[in-house]
């Protein structure tokens, strides 16, 4: 019985994430749900979101099929983050690496749609990439493979 309490305990021990690392993917699920969410919310209401483009945006010329199609990326590439933050907070490696490029993805789609127009979103997107970085480097060397 000894034994078995001293291998959960170890076990347990062992995936714990550090305490900053958590803070970190915290934010992360939070910032790029709620992203997620507002496509998804947007993507429910495609339709009205096509007539106020073709209202207050007429020289773009936007379809009702382009738009959907860049929510549909913009949640895609959203729920890949958290995905990718998920694996991190169960200790696979590959997380970091989707998390990453989906982080990269959705700064280079912002920045193709809106340029340097508000900035805040890549201060707030680099910083939390950057952050993330630097606190998984506390904890890779416990991370696995991904192997379920």
């Amino acid at each position: 019985m000894k034994q078995r309490m001293g291998a959960l305990s170890e076990k347990k021990m062992r995936s714990e994430n550090h305490i900053l690392l958590r803070l970190v993917c915290s934010f992360a699920i939070a910032y790029y749900g709620l992203s997620g969410l507002v496509l998804l919310v947007a993507l429910v209401f495609n339709e009205f979101i096509t007539g106020l483009s073709m209202q207050y945006l007429p020289e773009l010329g936007l379809t009702r099929l382009q738009i959907i199609l860049f929510l549909l990326a913009g949640l895609m590439m959203n729920l890949g983050a958290v995905y990718g933050i998920t694996l991190v907070l169960k200790k696979k490696i590959i997380g970091a690496v989707v998390f990453v490029l989906s982080s990269f993805l959705i700064m280079g789609y912002q920045f193709i749609l809106s340029g340097t127009e508000g900035w805040q979103k890549y201060a707030v997107e680099s910083g939390l990439l950057l952050l993330f970085l630097i606190f998984l480097s506390f904890g890779f060397k416990k991370m696995q493979p991904l192997e379920d």
